[in-house]
């Protein structure tokens, strides 16, 4: 998805597993219960399922289907918990920026400060937060070499996603030959995109499929590539990413080159390993290395990343209230 700020950015969100720990001695017999609210676009008050002293824990599994205009200002936009007495007296707050949970991992563990910046308990808690977007794969050009003289002008291409597709059963494209350049037979894409709908962790476990096909009264397979997505992907909107694969055309080798083409990218992917404290990040790693990351994150190895602001607020200090509502996020 475009980072322009007049198009809309779309997550699938799932908030569970809340439990919280360390709670301080003077409320453990006190009936707590938690405020959420997600960039005041949902709030919701939730309730323990069980209670054991210095500990509770939730059974509430929250799902949001989110949008928001300004999806390239996730870091000023803010995931809000407020731990609450049974008179509504706010005991502490745990707040994380929506960058950091679109882009680190999905397992928080954070203290709950006051405006004394005191702790009363952790929060520890997942939050899934899938950003999903219309991506278009444009094959710009295909190779073949050398060319196989027997079927020159004769062979087209098909090409597929092996994924859910927007365009259902039109998702494969047909591609007529188009020119041969000394040693290579080559097509050249005008406007055939395949349309899919897909986070980026969902594009990276499926592949391309391209059939290479003899025309005639029944079109004949020769020869099918298979082109991983992991391997040939980039986060860059409207770069070229160049492949090469070798394939067998009637059982001779033969080399097939070609360049495709990501628009409409999704900006966001999580981190399927780790956790996030208010020290930082443990076990964490994007999924590639083009990929965005928490403010303040820092690969373990490196040196130590500075998290004030990005999931607890410093001593005597609370983040503003995000300045976007439901329904226009």
């Amino acid at each position: 998805m475009s980072a322009d700020a007049r198009s809309v950015t779309y997550f699938s969100i799932v908030l569970n597993n809340f439990k919280l720990t360390n709670i301080s001695t003077a409320y453990q017999e006190t009936s707590l219960k938690l405020f959420l609210n997600f960039d005041n676009y949902k709030k919701l008050t939730i309730f323990p399922s069980k209670n054991e002293g210095a500990e509770a824990s939730f059974a509430d599994k929250i799902e949001i289907d989110y949008e928001t205009r300004f999806g390239h200002r996730l870091e000023q936009k803010q995931f809000s918990v407020r731990l609450l007495d049974a008179h509504d007296q706010e005991l502490g707050e745990c707040l994380v920026d929506l960058l950091t949970l679109a882009t680190g991992p999905m397992t928080h563990n954070l203290p709950f400060l006051n405006q004394r910046a005191q702790c009363h308990g952790r929060l520890g808690f997942e939050a899934k937060m899938a950003n999903r977007s219309e991506v278009s794969v444009n094959f710009v050009r295909f190779s073949i070499s050398p060319v196989p003289s027997e079927l020159k002008g004769e062979l087209f291409l098909e090409y597929n996603y092996t994924g859910k597709s927007l365009a259902g059963e039109r998702r494969t494209g047909a591609l007529p030959i188009r020119a041969t350049q000394g040693q290579e037979m080559v097509w050249i894409e005008e406007n055939s995109p395949v349309v899919l709908s897909a986070t980026i962790p969902e594009m990276l476990q499926e592949n391309y499929r391209i059939r290479v096909m003899s025309k005639g009264i029944i079109n004949k397979e020769i020869g099918i590539v298979t082109i991983p997505i992991a391997q040939h992907f980039t986060h860059t909107d409207g770069a070229d990413v160049e492949f090469r694969t070798l394939c067998t055309l009637d059982k001779s080798p033969h080399e097939l080159r070609g360049i495709l083409r990501y628009t409409g990218l999704p900006m966001y992917c999580q981190m399927l390993t780790g956790y996030h404290t208010e020290r930082g990040f443990v076990g964490a790693r994007p999924m590639l290395p083009c990929l965005p990351v928490p403010p303040g994150f820092q690969a373990e190895g490196t040196r130590p990343c500075d998290c004030h602001g990005h999931g607890h607020p410093t001593p005597g200090h609370r983040h503003p209230a995000s300045a976007s509502a439901h329904p226009a996020a």
